[in-house]
């Protein structure tokens, strides 16, 4: 499989993600809170139009990667693994877990480190260099600057 193409089908899957992601945002936004008009606009209004906005921008991501493809097959044609998308989930579920109880320097150091794992590029001292930086940037960003009550070390 070339370059060319490996890089066109994780466009592709990257167009279907966001895409998913939208529907997602639409899905919670539409049923948990009212839209309202745009003259008085609810909870929900914004979450549905920036959903739609996603779905859309997914839509056409992925439209252009498949278009572009030299062979146009499907994502589980060209040898698809569930490895990847499984495991950046998992990395996002395990920060929820792990925040609260954790704090969020070790629940964002092993989600770097998990989502990493997804990836068969992912190189072990470029893991810990970018999962170190985010775990003590993070709360500066979020506990310092926006003043977020977050928790920061286990303690």
């Amino acid at each position: 499989m070339s370059a060319t193409h490996k890089r066109l089908q994780g466009e592709f899957l990257s167009g279907i993600a966001i895409a998913l992601l939208g529907a997602g945002a639409i899905a919670l936004a539409t049923t948990e809170h009212t839209l309202g008009t745009a003259a008085r606009m609810g909870a929900g209004y914004m979450p549905t139009i920036l959903g739609a906005l996603l779905v859309l921008l997914g839509g056409l991501i992925a439209a252009r990667a498949w278009l572009s493809s030299p062979r146009r097959r499907a994502p589980d044609e060209a040898g698809f693994t569930l490895r990847a998308p499984l495991l950046m989930l998992g990395a996002v579920i395990l920060f929820a877990l792990l925040v609260d109880q954790w704090g969020i320097i070790v629940a964002s150091l092993l989600t770097v480190i998990t989502a990493a794992i997804g990836s068969r590029e992912a190189k072990l001292k470029e893991t810990l260099a970018l999962a170190t930086v985010l775990a003590f940037s993070v709360p500066l960003l979020f506990v310092q600057v926006l003043g977020l009550p977050l928790k920061v070390w286990p303690l």
